[in-house]
């Protein structure tokens, strides 16, 4: 069971009769989205529609607890010794910015959790997440500003549906926007997070109309056609270590022949996110 914890205070719920420090199961949260006011907290309310309408939670594969505090999580690793793979983490509280960030480091601190911290401010949090325990756990944080989808085809709520699809094998159908996009692995993409680095690669436009030709399917029957006219090309080093943007007099002078690749046969030997690193340095080792 994937464990996905929401801290959040703007809950629907009822201050007289929840217990506010313990947490609240998935049972609550579906009971909350079918009565509660949720007027504070839409795009929250938008994210957990999509979760418990998905495959994966009909499929039972997902479980969801809810916390309003900081604390009250805290106090539930404290007492079960359960940890949950993924946490989302509101930053607004009523509370100094100085006191949630003294809490978040905690909750790093005593689990491995993937953690997003989810804000309506996230450009002035970044002042916050500084210091040895955020450097070092970098890898498992990621800043998401909330109900954000001005500068790519995927908001906020569209990548953190994403990194949970990532993190089963099944394919499952997730949704992008107002499309509905179904994924299976194949042999050039291995998780949905891949078309994040696409998007960086050949623009919003362009993927967003190839995926529409597609009918919003992602798998080893359409993706030939989806990038088969992709112009991009890469060349390997004679001695097979290293991949290259562009060729040039000086760089096959430095690196012997180079073996050129289409853009599909690069992605599909070796994997977008070195592709990605190759656009982004003109050069990574393979």
């Amino acid at each position: 069971m994937y464990k996905i914890a929401i801290i959040d205070d703007k809950f629907p719920y009822d201050i007289n009769k929840d217990a506010v420090n313990k947490f609240f199961p998935s049972t609550k949260i579906e009971e909350w989205l079918a009565n509660g006011d949720w007027s504070e907290e839409g795009d929250l309310k938008k994210l957990l529609d999509r979760i418990v309408a998905s495959d994966l939670y009909n499929h039972k594969e997902i479980e969801l607890i809810c916390f309003l505090f900081p604390s009250a999580l805290l106090n539930y690793l404290s007492e079960t010794k359960e940890y949950p793979q993924l946490i989302i983490f509101d930053w607004e509280y009523q509370t100094q910015n100085q006191d949630t960030k003294k809490h978040l480091i905690e909750i790093i601190n005593q689990t491995t959790s993937h953690i997003f911290i989810y804000t309506a401010q996230a450009n002035s949090i970044w002042t916050f997440l500084v210091g040895e325990v955020f450097e070092k756990n970098l890898s498992r944080l990621q800043l998401l500003l909330k109900g954000d989808n001005k500068v790519s085809l995927f908001s906020s709520e569209d990548q953190i549906l994403q990194f949970i699809i990532s993190q089963f094998k099944e394919a499952y159908e997730f949704k992008m926007g107002e499309h509905s996009i179904r994924f299976e692995e194949n042999k050039f993409l291995k998780s949905p997070s891949d078309i994040l680095l696409l998007e960086t690669m050949l623009g919003k436009n362009f993927l967003l109309d190839k995926l529409k030709k597609a009918n919003f399917e992602i798998s080893d029957n359409t993706i030939e056609n989806i990038f088969s006219d992709v112009k991009l090309k890469f060349y390997l080093s004679k001695d097979k270590k290293y991949l290259l943007e562009t060729k040039t007099v000086n760089s096959e002078k430095k690196y012997g022949a180079l073996e050129e690749f289409s853009f599909l046969n690069a992605l599909s030997k070796f994997g977008v996110k070195k592709i990605d690193k190759t656009l982004e340095r003109g050069i990574a080792q393979v």
